[in-house]
């Protein structure tokens, strides 16, 4: 059982650090990661993996209304 409870709280440690350095990495890098993954397991137009290079691909587009520390600044002098 100790065993078990250890290998569980690895696991959450892993996937917390996964996810904390995807959230800091750059949208240009999720890009590459995602250009992997099409070459990895194929990129159907309609597919999972199409859908988040386009979710991220649309974070490169925006300006200072699309980070979250601005988002309640008002954007020129509206």
């Amino acid at each position: 059982m100790a065993a078990l409870e250890s290998l569980l709280v690895a696991s959450i440690v892993v996937i917390c650090a996964a996810y904390s350095a995807w959230r800091l990495t750059s949208a240009r890098f999720h890009l590459r990661v995602t250009d992997l993954l099409g070459k990895v397991f194929g990129s159907a137009p309609g597919g999972w993996v199409a859908r988040f290079h386009n979710r991220e691909l649309s974070k490169l587009g925006g300006s200072c209304g699309t980070c979250s520390s601005n988002a309640k600044l008002k954007v020129h002098g509206r």
